[in-house]
């Protein structure tokens, strides 16, 4: 299922009633709607409800509308087929869909879709598996096996690019989140390497390649002298500590710099300026240089700084060019490469992960909590399967990392302070995969390498309930 294009150009926009039938009869049965149609199957293209005494269909939605719920339309399954209505407030707003197949014991197969336009594909595939599990997409490949891929949401879309194989690559993909097709772009100029990418918006990503400089990468504009700019961010960004998705303004790029000249410095990136085509860039600063830095967003930027002795957390609000410092001095030791993730409010984060001076991960974490008026530091969970090579998402899902266990686990904020705990596990193991979470908590899981080495094929990994 790969095809090869020069460029990627924008799906052809369909003329649609403001409510959609989706028809959801399982594998070989798609019922179509005017311009629509949604077919639910399994990883591998088999029905989900053979063998399965399944009696209720849900879909769940929400449009990104002002003040919009997510609600839910069910059918009865009868004769082996239901039929589903999605209404739809706008053409014009993306939705997010989940789905739910439950039998007279409970919820027996999940999935859900990327956030997308309802006239923004003619067919659509949610892939549906057993809450916890993960299974391989048949069909579905990146152009070559390599692990250490930069992977970004951009739309419905998942842009990857470069990671090592046999070499540095300067392979870039994209996969369709609503179909799973896979189309091969125009490589960069040069190698990219362990690559990270960050979306800015729905239709581009800021990369940070190891081997070359950061640049802008504009999904859906043909023109390759402008479809990948070089942004002129803070000194010593190349080598930023964390590259963060910032809800609604676009990317934090953080720190950098050496061990031996650290950057005190951030810059914010936002989308394109209609007035002259570039993307915004505000830059701004931060308390003390540090050598090693965690970052994350959630009601504004989270820093945690460290001097390999103590450690500062810092709260930068949105597109701002200075920080507070809200907890000043945390006896927390060695912890390089260390993650940094907190709630949607930003009032409990949990610091974790990391390597001592040892090079030793690290197991034990340290909670802040009470963040919406005075923070305050103690010990967290302890991180038992603590690895390194491990793909962390910003809401605190954790996969791979091992060749020997395909354990994925999430950090959930319950109301005694952050947990670890299961979500699901991978049919292969992985060092260093890429992955990218859907609004309805799937993961879905690109490449990385396991005791063979570099894997191509991509997984899809179904939420705990």
């Amino acid at each position: 299922m790969t095809r090869t294009f020069a460029g990627m150009r924008t799906r052809l926009v369909l003329g649609l009633a403001l409510t959609i039938g989706l028809g959801m009869g399982g594998c070989g049965k798609t019922t179509r709607l005017g311009n629509s149609s949604l077919t639910v199957i399994e990883p591998d293209g088999s029905n989900p409800l053979t063998g399965r005494s399944l009696t209720i269909a849900r879909a769940y939605f929400q449009q990104t509308t002002t003040g919009s719920v997510e609600d839910y339309v069910e059918s009865p399954i009868e004769n082996g087929t239901f039929d589903l209505a999605v209404p739809i407030a706008s053409v014009a707003t993306p939705i997010m869909l989940r789905v739910e197949l439950s039998s007279a014991s409970g919820i027996e197969l999940v999935g859900g879709t990327p956030s997308y336009y309802p006239a923004e594909s003619s067919a659509l595939e949610v892939l549906v598996g057993v809450p916890g599990t993960c299974s391989v997409v048949a069909g579905t490949q990146m152009s070559s096996a390599r692990s250490s891929v930069g992977a970004a949401l951009v739309g419905s879309f998942v842009l990857l690019s470069g990671g090592v194989g046999a070499a540095s690559s300067a392979k870039i993909d994209a996969i369709d989140g609503l179909t799973y097709a896979s189309y091969t772009l125009t490589d960069a100029t040069t190698a990219l390497g362990i690559t990270r990418s960050v979306p800015l918006d729905r239709t581009s990503a800021i990369v940070f390649p190891a081997e070359r400089a950061p640049y802008i990468h504009r999904l859906f504009d043909a023109n390759a002298s402008t479809a990948r700019p070089e942004p002129t961010l803070h000194a010593g960004a190349a080598t930023a500590d964390a590259v963060v998705a910032a809800s609604g303004i676009g990317v934090a790029v953080v720190g950098g710099g050496t061990d031996a000249a650290p950057s005190n410095q951030l810059t914010w990136v936002g989308p394109r300026i209609s007035s002259d085509g570039s993307e915004t860039l505000i830059t701004g600063t931060l308390m003390a240089a540090a050598r090693n830095r965690a970052a994350t967003f959630a009601s504004g930027l989270w820093v945690a700084s460290s001097d390999d002795v103590t450690t500062t957390l810092e709260q930068v609000p949105p597109q701002a060019d200075f920080s507070y410092v809200r907890i000043p001095m945390i006896s927390d030791g060695v912890r390089r490469n260390a993650s940094l993730v907190f709630d949607r409010e930003g009032t409990t984060g949990l610091l974790f992960g990391g390597v001592d001076q040892n090079g030793v991960p690290r197991t034990d974490t340290v909670a802040f909590t009470g963040c919406d008026v005075t923070c305050v530091a103690s010990p967290g969970p302890a991180w038992t399967t603590a690895r390194t090579s491990v793909a962390i998402d910003p809401a605190g899902i954790l996969v791979g990392g091992s060749t020997t266990s395909g354990a994925i686990e999430r950090i959930r904020f319950a109301a005694g302070g952050p947990v670890i705990e299961p979500y699901a596990t991978l049919v292969h193991p992985r060092l260093d995969p890429a992955i990218v979470r859907y609004p309805s908590g799937v993961v879905v899981v690109f490449g990385g390498a396991d005791a063979a080495g570099p894997r191509s094929d991509v997984e899809i990994c179904f939420p705990a309930l």
